[in-house]
Parts: structure tokens; C-alpha cells; sequence
């Protein structure tokens, strides 16, 4: 894997002819290896790198290694789904592999609230029924998070940055950049952006809901996309790479 080691370490610096040359070779290397078969995918490569580099799956980590927040922006160059919210890989249940998000990693929060180790933490996107839904599993029983989602169009951002705040149990004890600390814009806005709107907490495997607050809004940019692996932006500027769980709605 020292193709996907080198474009981690000089992405940064590296010509944009020159890293799909060792994205290329990655994935040849991965064929002849490792004998994969079926087309080969940037997302495959990479999750393979993440999940072996500390020995460790980068599901079961989520924060141990900084190599996502290295090699995301190389993959965000060479994204080929220009426009994900009109595309049929987007529908479906996601795992959270790593994020640079505090709350949403709940190491502040008391150890029975935390997500449970080697259960993992899911998002589920209908974008054409503009319905989203994180699910995480804690000792004391599961914690759902709904949402309305929409495409966002510009002009509209200040209208759904983050203002939530220090809302519940979700953000107890961590300290997030504020809403607005990174602001997606462009001509492609509608059809890479969504419009977060959030309706409801549910905890304890749903005994409790909680309504969200007018104030609870939020804006997603999903940056990079393929059959595998989804890297996604909030507007908080956290940073959380995701990879495909299942296609329906898993029901906790």
C-alpha cells in the first residue's frame, strides 16, 4: 500500500497528473496483490489503507489516525459524481468511519451514553424523499437523530447554519467549531449541498423524543462519492468520511 501511503504524506504538494498516476497504480497494485476482482474504486483503495495503516478498522478507530483529513482532499479533486444528490449511490445507510466531529464521536459524554464500541454509528439519506436519520448504539439503548433535508440553493445558506449550539445530551461537553466555519458555494450548490432541517431526538430506543428546536438546522456538502465511500462536509467544518452499509434503511 505505499502507493495510497505516498499520496497521504505529499498530497499536499503533489500535481494533480501526478497523483492520479499514483491513485492508478494503487489500484493496480490492489488487483494484482490481492486478487480483486470487479472494478476497482478510489473508495475501495483508500478504505483498505485506513483500516490496515494502524492495524486497526478505521470503524472501530473513527479518530485514531489523521491519514482521512490528508488524503480527503485528493480524492475531493479527482470526485467523478458531480452531482450526488441526483444520483442513485447516495440513497442508503452509511457507517462513519472518521470524523474530526466531537459531538458526534460522544467521547465527552458519560461512558453509558457513548456508542458502544464495535457497533457502528449509521446515517441514512433519501434525498428523494428529503429524509435523513443518524443512528448510534449506546449501553443504555439506541439514539436516532430525524431530519428533513433539501437541496440547497444559493443564497440560502444563513438561513441553515448551525445554530443549535450546546443542544442535549448530543453535544454535551465538546467544543465545535461554530456554524458558518465553512460556507459551500458555487454554481453546482443544488446538486452536491443539502438544507438540513432536524425534526426530532429519539433516545433510548425511542421511549424518549425530544422535538428539535427551531434553531436546529444545518447545511451537508457531500464532496466526494462512489459505490463504496461518501467524504462529506458540515458547515461546523468538520470533516467525516463515510463508507456504504446497506442500501435500505437499517432498523435498529
Amino acid at each position: 500500500f505505499c502507493f495510497i501511503f505516498n499520496l497521504c504524506q505529499s498530497s499536499a504538494d503533489f500535481g494533480f497528473v501526478g497523483m492520479a498516476r499514483e491513485v492508478a497504480s494503487c489500484m493496480r497494485l490492489l488487483r494484482v496483490r490481492h486478487r480483486w476482482s470487479g472494478p476497482v474504486t478510489l473508495g475501495q483503495s483508500c478504505w483498505i489503507f485506513w483500516q490496515t495503516q494502524n492495524g486497526v478498522p478505521m470503524c472501530q478507530s473513527r479518530r485514531r489516525s489523521p491519514g482521512p483529513s490528508r488524503i480527503s482532499p485528493a480524492l475531493e479533486k479527482v470526485n467523478e459524481c458531480k452531482a450526488p444528490l441526483q444520483s442513485e449511490l447516495l440513497r442508503g445507510d452509511w457507517e462513519l468511519l472518521w470524523t474530526t466531529s466531537d459531538s458526534i464521536l460522544g467521547q465527552k459524554r458519560p461512558s453509558f451514553f457513548q456508542p458502544s464500541e464495535g457497533t457502528p454509528i449509521l446515517q441514512y439519506l433519501d434525498p428523494a424523499n428529503g429524509r435523513a436519520r443518524n443512528l448510534e448504539y449506546t449501553m443504555l439503548g439506541t439514539n436516532q437523530v430525524e431530519a428533513q433535508i433539501k437541496p440547497m440553493d444559493e443564497g440560502s445558506q444563513s438561513k441553515y447554519v448551525s445554530k443549535l449550539g450546546e443542544f442535549l445530551q448530543f453535544k454535551l461537553g465538546t467544543e465545535e467549531p461554530a456554524g458558518g466555519t465553512y460556507i459551500p458555494t458555487g454554481a453546482d450548490l443544488e446538486k452536491n449541498t443539502v438544507a438540513v432541517k432536524f425534526e426530532a431526538f429519539k433516545v433510548f430506543n425511542g421511549l424518549i423524543t425530544v422535538p428539535a428546536p427551531e434553531a436546529a438546522t444545518g447545511i451537508l456538502q457531500f464532496t466526494y462519492l462512489d459505490e463504496d465511500l461518501r467524504l462529506s462536509r458540515g458547515d461546523r467544518g468538520n470533516l467525516f468520511v463515510l463508507r456504504r452499509f446497506s442500501t435500505e434503511e437499517t432498523i435498529p
